[in-house]
This record gives structure tokens, sequence and C-alpha cells, in this order.
């Protein structure tokens, strides 16, 4: 009895190690992420993270010295085109201002009498010629104690934002002094670092159209026209400044210092080359390939490939790949040629 129980035993366990060696000798067909080579034109696309910025900024000052006695405006504040800001106390310009008038009403004077005496040859050419000079020299100083007078207001040049005050009221300040920066908000400045690589795409214009898109409204997008780039980089990222141009909204506050991601789409020829990141290729040179997949037969087969230019998102393939044909993107370098791969369906892309 014990020996059938042996035997029985010996019966059940044979099949399990037969599978088990089975499955083991099973070769593992590998999983693989593709690519496929666009068979429509798509426009390349790309994002920076930007700052908003005032379209013009000044820090504004009285052009003479005197006690800060009008400063109606506090931060924040909008102001339009000409409303006063900020006035100094005006009394001793006043008084100059009367002091020079009654020297120029004198001048005057003289100078009509000496006028009237030289064409009866009273006096010399010479006294005459002195009482010019009085008399200019009053009008010359009437002239500037009159805008010596003006230059104790100050208006706002634009309509503006007031972004800071750098003084109190009744503060004697010297000419000169920083007292109020206003920034002009009607239209808004975009600006983006762009690396030394992407510099010659938006150099022009007409090859691109961008847009700004903000954190407080998603779903909406800004349309921005180029206004400038920056010809020298900037020494620690050694990127390049490039500013576009945003009318502000006015449903919106936007204020400078915020922040927003901008999108440039390059608008590519009708026939753009196939771009394939670095890692599709396999060698290099004369000998590079990538391996192209086979929906039908599910396997790669290797071919060999021209190179072109070396772009941001990869590298042009000149010769050895059509529209349409789907390539192997990550793990070439573990394949062989006419090898059975499974496609990755989540992680498939175009280019």
């Amino acid at each position: 009895m014990f020996r059938l129980l042996l035997i029985a035993s010996a019966f059940f366990i044979l099949p399990g190690c037969n599978d088990s060696h089975t499955e083991q000798q099973t070769p593992t067909v590998p999983l693989v992420r593709l690519l496929q080579i666009s068979p429509d034109s798509t426009t390349a696309e790309r994002y920076f993270p930007a700052r908003l910025e005032a379209a013009q900024a000044a820090d504004l000052s009285f052009q003479v010295s005197g006690k800060l006695v009008h400063f109606p405006v506090i931060k924040g504040d909008q102001i339009r085109k000409g409303e006063l800001i900020a006035g100094l106390d005006q009394t001793d310009y006043q008084l100059l201002l009367e002091s020079t008038r009654v020297a120029y009403a004198q001048a005057e004077r003289d100078l009509n009498r000496l006028e009237q005496l030289r064409s009866q040859n009273h006096v010399s050419q010479a006294q005459l010629d002195e009482a010019r000079t009085v008399y200019d020299r009053a009008s010359v100083e009437l002239d500037r104690a009159k805008q010596n007078l003006i230059y104790t207001e100050i208006f706002a040049p634009y309509d503006a934002l007031i972004a800071d005050r750098m003084a109190d009221k009744f503060t004697q300040l010297a000419a000169g002094t920083p007292l109020v920066r206003i920034q002009d908000l009607s239209r808004i400045e975009v600006e983006i670092a762009v690396p030394e690589m992407l510099l010659p795409q938006v150099q022009d214009p007409a090859g691109y159209y961008v847009t700004a898109t903000l954190p407080s409204v998603p779903d909406r997008q800004f349309e921005l026209s180029f206004k400038e780039y920056a010809t020298e980089p900037d020494p620690r990222s050694r990127t390049y400044r490039v500013t576009f141009d945003m009318e502000n909204p006015t449903d919106l506050r936007l204020l400078p210092g915020m922040s927003a991601t901008v999108r440039v789409a390059l608008i590519q020829d009708k026939n753009p080359l196939p771009v394939l990141p670095l890692h599709a290729l396999v060698g290099e040179g004369d000998q590079t390939q990538v391996f192209v997949y086979d929906p039908d037969a599910q396997q790669v087969a290797l071919r060999a490939v021209i190179t072109g230019r070396l772009m941001a998102e990869g590298i042009e393939i000149l010769e050895g790949i059509q529209r349409g044909e789907w390539v192997v993107a990550t793990g070439a370098g573990f394949l062989s040629d006419g090898m059975q791969v499974r496609a990755d369906l989540d992680q498939q892309e175009q280019r």
C-alpha cells in the first residue's frame, strides 16, 4: 500500500514539474514604446515660463527743490493722463516770479526810454546796448521763474498705475529726488528666456504665432505679438530674453511681476522633415539606423537612415523613413533585426 501511494504521488508531481520547465523556456517578447511619423504636417510647439512687465515705467521727480504739500495718490491708484500726482509749496516760487516781473517791466521801460533818446542823439550807442542786455537778461529770468513755478507740480504723462511712493507728504525734497514710480499698463510686455538653439527660430516673427495663458484664467488664451529680443545672453543661464507685446484686457487686473505660460507654435514648411529623438537612433554617422515596427507582423526591422540638423526636439531624418511608419522610440539598443516585440499602446506618440 505504501508503494502504491508513492507511485500515485509521483504521477501527480511529474506533470507539474514539466509545466514549470516549459514556462521557463518560453522566450519573453520585449515591450517597446513606439513613435509614429505623422502622415500630416504638425505644428512644433514650445512652452516657456514668462513674466508680465509694464509696457513702460518711470520714476518721477521734481526738477526744483521744495516742501511736498500735495501728494493725493497712493500705491495701486490708476490715474489718467494729465492728472495731478504731486505738488510743492509754491510760495517762494510765486514771490520770485513777481520779483522777476517787476525787474522785467523796469528793464523794458529803460530800454524804450533809451531807444527814444538815442534817436535824438542824447545817449550813446553803448548805453543803448547795455540797456538792451539788461532787458534780455530780465526776460530770461522771467521765463525761468515761470518755468520753475510749473516745475512745482507733477502731472501724469500718460494713463498709469501708481506702483510705488518714495517720499512722504511735507518732506523737504531736493531737485531730482525720486518721488513716485508709475507704470503704463495700457499694454503688457511678456518676457521669456529662450535657449541659444531656439533663438534663430524666434528671430523671424512671421515663422510662428504665440499665445499666453495665465494661472488665474487657464482656459483663456491671449494673443501676443513680437516686440524685441536681447542680443546678449544672460550671464548665468546663457539664455536670451525675448519680449512680446499683449493688450491688457479690461476685464482683468494684470500687474507687472505676474507669471504666465507662453506657447510658441512654429509654422513649419508644407513638407517638414521627420524629427526623431536621439535615443531612437542606433549607431552614428554613416551607420545610423532605426528600428521600424511592422504592425501586422509585430516585428521590428533595422533600417539605415540619413540624418540632418540637430534640433531642440531631436534630429532631422533626411532619408530612410516615410510618413505614417512606426519607429521604436526607446529601448532600441536591446533589439535585433526581425525581433518579435509588443507595442506599448498607452505610450505611443506622433511626430
